[in-house]
């Protein structure tokens, strides 16, 4: 009786030992481990689109496109910076005059909520947008939302989305780690 009450405390230590190493980190942790793990550089494909509409004809000439590009940095407290640069260019790939834009949005990357916890808490600090052919013209944009959402299978893809409160000017991409 006595050896069968000592290998059944030692299989009780084994079993709880083993589900205390099998128990998954506080919420906290865990939110703080996905905000350091997306820390980095990121950035999306170019995306290039012909435009094609009677308007844009008139204003930028046949076979013009419409250039954007999508930089994600992110430091591991969370902050960081979203660039877009948009810009018209010509068949020949030269920018056309008073096309060329740069959007930056200063953001903070938080913990997800526990109700979502695959997606971290995005905050937009400040975003404004300026003509690089005018000097000094820049305004900010309001009520712009940032959301990200990491890949699963592959921690070097972010789905990333920037949406502006009329929706115009408004995308997602897929952003790629920068080596």
């Amino acid at each position: 009786m006595r050896t069968s009450i000592t290998l059944t405390l030692a299989a009780g230590a084994l079993i709880s030992g083993t589900a205390m190493l099998a128990a998954p980190p506080p919420p906290q942790a865990a939110g703080a481990a996905m905000v350091k793990q997306l820390s980095g550089s990121w950035k999306a494909p170019e995306y290039k689109v012909r435009l094609g509409g009677t308007l844009d004809l008139e204003v930028w000439g046949e076979g013009a496109s419409k250039l954007r590009n999508v930089t994600l940095t992110l430091k591991s407290s969370g902050e960081g910076l979203v660039t877009i640069e948009n810009s018209i260019v010509d068949p020949q790939g030269k920018t056309r005059q008073y096309s060329a834009s740069v959007t930056e949005a200063h953001i903070t990357v938080g913990p997800p909520r526990a109700d979502d916890p695959d997606r971290p808490v995005v905050t937009v600090t400040k975003a404004d947008e300026r003509y690089l052919d005018d000097r000094g013209n820049r305004r900010t944009i309001e009520g712009v939302r940032i959301s990200l959402l990491p890949v699963a299978s592959n921690p070097n893809l972010l789905n990333f989305r920037f949406d502006t409160p009329a929706g115009h000017g408004s995308f997602g991409e897929t952003l790629r780690r920068r080596k």
